[in-house]
């Protein structure tokens, strides 16, 4: 017979336009489906969702759109107790010709937690559970990536559970000649809770060439202050023709020792892909 804890289904609108854009769709996931490809994030939900915005050109003052509207998301239990509710309102966004961004946003998010959350195990910090509704809002400002130097910086600020939060992210990008491209970014999270406080800072390095449109290298290192690890991925993609592209990717892990100063190579892998489409 029919479990509806076995299945999983769903629906969509979309209109997806220049001056009105919208998506309106419904989902449900069974406590015990199983996915036959890929996995599934959240299982046991019924989630609602719609996403509305306008965007009128003014063709004035140098700007290209403005664009303003909001997302809605809304997930209950099998049983329909809200257990998530996150809306985004972009207030204003202004798009200008010359391909710089403005914006600034509100963002409301309402969280039911069963049980007792750890969100810094390493400090012993955790969220205690229940119900929890904050406001945060946020301002990004970048220029035009086109340029042979931009910078971006994405800035929110606000409640967070029963405690305050703010994030700022920073990105910059160098165009060296015509192939070489260098990026940097860092993102800085400070949490204040009633349980404790803690900060995490995470610092990555870009580096691409790009041979050709069909052959490039892109390599990308990270570091996070909270498991002080460092993290390499280089990918190398080759499009022979349309439908046939050759990957490769090289992934590296290396851990703090015993002692702080020291590091350990932890882990290596190596995937190669092939992708090749048959037309006939």
């Amino acid at each position: 017979g029919y479990d509806e804890d076995e299945y999983s289904f769903g629906a969509e609108v979309n209109y997806p336009n220049d001056f009105l854009n919208f998506r309106l769709g419904y989902q449900q996931i069974g406590e015990n489906y199983l996915a036959g490809l890929g996995f599934v994030p959240r299982p046991g939900i019924r989630e609602s969702y719609a996403n509305l915005f306008f965007g009128p050109r003014p063709n004035k003052w140098g700007i290209m759109k403005i664009n303003t509207g909001g997302i809605i998301n809304y997930i209950t239990d099998m049983a329909n107790t809200l257990q998530t509710r996150d809306i985004f309102l972009k207030i204003v966004e202004f798009e200008f010709l010359s391909g710089e961004i403005a914006e600034y946003s509100l963002n409301n998010t309402y969280e039911y937690l069963y049980e007792d959350f750890y969100i810094f195990p390493r400090d012993s910090i955790w969220i205690d559970a229940g119900t929890y509704s904050f406001w945060r809002q946020g301002i990004e400002l970048s220029t035009a990536p086109r340029r042979m130097f931009w910078v971006s910086t994405d800035i929110s600020w606000g409640d967070f559970f029963d405690g305050k939060r703010m994030d700022i992210e920073l990105k910059s990008g160098l165009k060296i000649g015509i192939p070489d491209f260098i990026g940097l970014e860092f993102e800085h999270n400070k949490v204040d809770l009633t349980r404790g406080s803690f900060t995490v800072n995470v610092y990555r390095i870009k580096g691409d060439i790009y041979f050709s449109p069909d052959i490039t290298l892109t390599n990308f290192v990270q570091y996070d202050n909270l498991s002080e690890s460092w993290g390499w991925q280089s990918r190398f993609q080759w499009i022979l023709k349309p439908g046939i592209e050759i990957h490769f990717v090289w992934n590296s892990l290396v851990l703090p020792a015993t002692s702080r100063d020291q590091f350990i190579l932890s882990e290596n892998s190596a995937l190669l892909k092939v992708n090749y489409n048959f037309r006939f």
